[in-house]
C-alpha cells in the first residue's frame, strides 16, 4: 500500500482487493479513501488459490480505461520491457473451426456471428476471449552487446522510437561509478526537418527507464541542445521509482548521467569518423551544422567536438577534410590553420584573400556554411595551431620590410588621396601584403565583420526587424596591389595631373569593383551599373548621351515638348539621336 497502489484512487471510486496467502484464508479489503476501510475473511472462500485481485470502481470521466487500446498503449509505454509478463483478457473473432479471422479489440459478449467466405458463401464465425501478451518486448540493453545481433539492434530502435527505417549508427554501453546505468543511443539516417527551426524546443528523443519501468521522456537534461537528433533509452537501478519531473530537474544523478552519456555520444561518433568515412560523410552531411553549434555552446566538449569538424580546403581536392589531418598536413614552419568563408566553395575559390597563399602553397580551410565562422570564432586554437580568418587585415606573411617600405613611400601621396577621395567608403587606403593578380581589394579589422559574417548579420537584422543593421556597414580597409598594371598607371597619372577627371574616376570604379570581388557587395549598385554602361558604349563608339529609340510606342504623356507654332507642329521634331545606317553597319 504505498504511492504506487493508492494512485487507483485516481480514477476509482471504490477499490476491492482480493487476497490470498497459501498460509492464511482469503481476506477482502475495500475502501474509497476515505479515512475508513473494511478487512475481512471473504464468505465466498478460497476462489483464487493464491494471488491478489484488485478490483476498480471506476469514476464516470474514467471510463477510456475500460478500452483495450487505451490500456495496452498505457502498458506498452510504461511496462514494455519489465520482465514480469503483463495478459489482458482480449477479445477476437473465429471461424467456427477455431482459425482466426479478425480482432475484436473490444469487450462483449461471446456470440455467434457469420461473414463471407473467398467464395462469396456463409461462413459460421465466433468471438471468443483469451489472455493476450502485452509485454513481450524483450529489454536488450541488459543483455551483453556480444550477445546482441545487429537486427536485433534495429528492430529494437524500430520498436522505440516508431520508426520505419533503420538507424543510421548506434552504441550500447555500461556506465559505473557515481550512478550505474545501461544506455543504448541511435543517430536515425536523416536529420528532423524542424531540427534547427525548433533547435531550443524540448524533444522526447531519450526515454528514461528505472529497473525496466518507463518513467519519462518529458523533460530537459539527458543531453545537450545540438545533440537532440539523438534517439534512445537510458535505465538505472539508482533513481526511486516514484521520482517526479521536479525531482529529476534537480537530480545530481541525472547530472552525472548527462555527462556520461554526452561523452558516450560523442565517443560513438568520434569511432566512426575515425573507422568509417563514407559512413561519416553521411552523417556530416546531415549533423554537420548540429556539430558546429556545439562547438559554440559546449565548452568543456568543445576539444572532442573540434575533432569531429569537416571541411573542404584548397588541398583536398573536393573531399572533405578534418583540422588533424590539416595539421599533419602544414609544415612545421607554418604556425597557424588558414580559412576563408563564403557563399559556396567556387565563390571562395576566387577571392582574392587567397591568391598569395595560392601561390606559397600554404592550405586554406574553405568555410561554405553560414555558421562555420561563427563556429571557427569560438575555437582559437588546435593542437596549439592557432585559426586565422585570412579575409581580415591581421594575417601576417613574410615579406622584405625595406621593399615594403619603398613602395609605402613611392604611392604614400595616392594613398592620402584615395583616402581623402573616397572618405566616405574607406577608413584608409594601405599597401596589400596578399594580392598577386587583383589590383585592390578590401579587408576589415580583428573586430571587423568579414563578407560572409556581415551578410548573415544583416539577415539576421532583417528577419528580426532589427535597427542596428546601420552598425555593420563600417568602412574598410582599401588594399592597393603596388604591383599591378592598373594601380602603376592610376598612381603615374595622378602624380602627371592630380586634378585629373579620369583618376577620380578610377578611383571610384576600383573602390566598387574591389568591394564586389571581396563579397561585400554595393549598397547602390545602379551607380556601379550605369559607369559600367557607358563604358561599354564607349569601346562601341557611342555616344554617351545617346538614348534608347521607340519605335511604335506611344511615348508617355508630357514626354512632348509643347509647339512652338502651327508649322513647328505639323513637322514632327527629332528629339533623340538615331544611328544612320553606315554606324548601324559598323556596330
Amino acid at each position: 500500500f504505498g504511492v504506487g497502489f493508492y494512485s487507483v484512487f485516481l480514477v476509482a471510486d471504490e477499490v476491492t482487493v482480493i487476497s490470498k496467502n497459501n498460509a492464511d484464508d482469503q481476506h477482502v479489503w475495500t475502501s474509497d479513501a476515505s479515512a475508513e476501510y473494511t478487512i475481512a475473511k471473504d464468505p465466498r472462500g478460497n476462489t483464487l488459490g493464491r494471488g491478489t485481485q484488485i478490483v476498480m470502481h471506476l469514476k464516470e470521466d474514467a471510463l477510456e480505461f475500460l478500452d483495450l487500446g487505451t490500456l495496452r498503449n498505457l502498458i506498452k509505454k510504461y511496462s514494455g520491457f519489465i520482465s514480469y509478463p503483463i495478459y489482458l483478457w482480449a477479445s477476437k473473432t473465429v471461424s467456427e473451426d477455431g482459425s482466426p479471422i479478425d480482432e475484436a479489440g473490444a469487450d462483449g459478449e461471446v456470440a455467434d456471428e457469420e461473414s463471407s467466405g473467398s467464395d462469396g458463401s456463409k461462413k459460421a464465425t465466433k468471438e471468443v476471449f483469451e489472455w493476450e501478451l502485452v509485454n513481450h518486448q524483450k529489454p536488450i540493453w541488459t543483455r551483453s552487446k556480444e550477445e546482441i545481433t545487429e537486427a536485433e539492434y534495429q528492430s529494437f530502435y524500430r520498436a522505440l522510437t516508431g520508426e520505419d527505417e533503420d538507424a543510421l549508427i548506434h552504441t550500447h554501453f555500461i556506465a559505473e561509478g557515481e550512478v550505474d546505468f545501461k544506455s543504448i543511443v541511435y543517430v536515425p539516417k536523416k536529420a528532423p526537418q524542424d531540427l534547427f527551426s525548433r533547435y531550443t524546443t524540448k524533444r522526447r528523443n531519450i526515454k528514461l527507464y528505472v529497473r525496466r519501468v518507463f518513467i519519462t521522456d518529458d523533460f530537459d537534461g539527458l543531453l545537450p541542445s545540438y545533440l537532440s537528433f539523438v534517439r534512445g533509452m537510458v535505465d538505472s537501478d539508482n533513481l526511486p521509482l516514484n521520482v517526479s519531473r521536479e525531482m529529476l530537474q534537480q537530480n545530481k544523478m541525472l547530472k552525472s548521467i548527462r555527462k556520461k552519456l554526452t561523452r558516450k555520444v560523442l565517443d560513438m561518433i568520434r569511432k566512426v569518423s575515425r573507422d568509417d568515412e563514407e559512413l561519416y560523410n553521411k552523417f556530416w552531411a546531415e549533423y554537420g551544422t548540429a556539430i558546429k553549434l556545439g562547438l559554440m555552446e559546449d565548452t568543456s566538449n568543445r576539444t572532442k567536438l573540434a575533432k569531429l569538424l569537416r571541411f573542404q580546403s584548397s588541398k583536398s581536392e573536393g573531399k572533405l577534410t578534418s583540422l588533424e589531418a590539416y595539421v599533419e598536413r602544414k609544415p612545421e614552419s607554418q604556425k597557424n590553420i588558414y580559412y576563408l568563408a563564403g557563399d559556396s566553395v567556387a565563390t571562395i575559390e576566387k577571392s582574392p584573400y587567397l591568391e598569395l597563399l595560392k601561390r606559397k602553397g600554404i592550405e586554406v580551410l574553405y568555410l561554405s556554411d553560414p555558421v562555420d565562422e561563427y563556429a571557427c570564432g569560438a575555437l582559437p586554437e588546435f593542437e596549439g595551431a592557432p585559426l586565422k580568418n585570412i579575409a581580415k587585415d591581421t594575417v601576417e606573411m613574410e615579406e622584405d620590410e625595406e621593399k615594403v617600405k619603398a613602395l609605402e613611400d613611392e604611392f604614400s601621396e595616392l594613398m592620402v588621396w584615395l583616402k581623402t577621395t573616397l572618405s566616405t567608403k574607406i577608413e584608409k587606403a594601405v599597401i596589400s601584403r596578399r594580392l598577386v593578380e587583383s589590383p585592390c581589394t578590401l579587408a576589415t579589422g580583428y573586430f571587423g565583420h568579414t563578407p560572409a559574417m556581415e551578410k548573415v548579420m544583416k539577415a539576421q537584422a532583417a528577419a528580426q526587424g532589427s535597427d542596428q543593421a546601420y552598425m555593420l556597414n563600417a568602412k574598410k580597409n582599401l588594399e592597393i596591389n603596388p604591383y599591378h598594371p592598373l594601380i602603376k598607371e592610376l598612381n603615374r597619372r595622378f602624380k602627371d595631373d592630380k586634378e585629373d577627371p579620369v583618376v577620380a574616376k578610377l578611383a571610384t570604379m576600383l573602390y566598387e569593383t574591389a568591394a564586389l570581388n571581396s563579397g561585400y557587395g554595393l549598397e547602390d549598385p545602379s551607380d556601379f551599373v550605369s559607369r559600367i554602361h557607358r563604358l561599354m558604349m564607349q569601346d562601341l563608339d557611342i555616344s554617351p548621351d545617346a538614348t534608347a529609340q521607340y519605335e511604335g510606342f506611344e511615348k508617355p504623356p508630357g514626354s512632348e515638348p509643347a509647339p512652338a507654332s502651327d508649322d513647328a507642329q505639323a513637322e514632327p521634331q527629332q528629339t533623340e539621336e538615331v544611328i544612320d545606317a553606315d554606324e548601324r553597319d559598323e556596330l
